[in-house]
């Protein structure tokens, strides 16, 4: 899961934004905390989630299949 965080935090600072716990909870509607928790690597994506990320965040192919793996 470290690599996917470490793929969303590059991306969303590639993207402008480096506020990564409040701009994840933004596209995901999902609270602070939890947005934090997630970013923390304590709890999961769910594919939903990563399949909005995806969407909004535009990840490069190779790097979401690496993060996955």
């Amino acid at each position: 899961m470290e690599d996917l965080i470490i793929l969303i935090k590059t991306t969303m600072i590639k993207s402008g934004r480096d506020d990564f716990g409040n701009y994840l909870s933004e596209l995901l509607h999902i609270s602070a905390p939890a947005a934090s928790a997630k970013l923390r690597g304590q709890t999961a994506f769910t594919d939903k989630e990563l399949a909005i990320l995806n969407d909004k965040l535009n990840f490069d192919a190779d790097e979401l299949k690496f993060a996955l793996h």
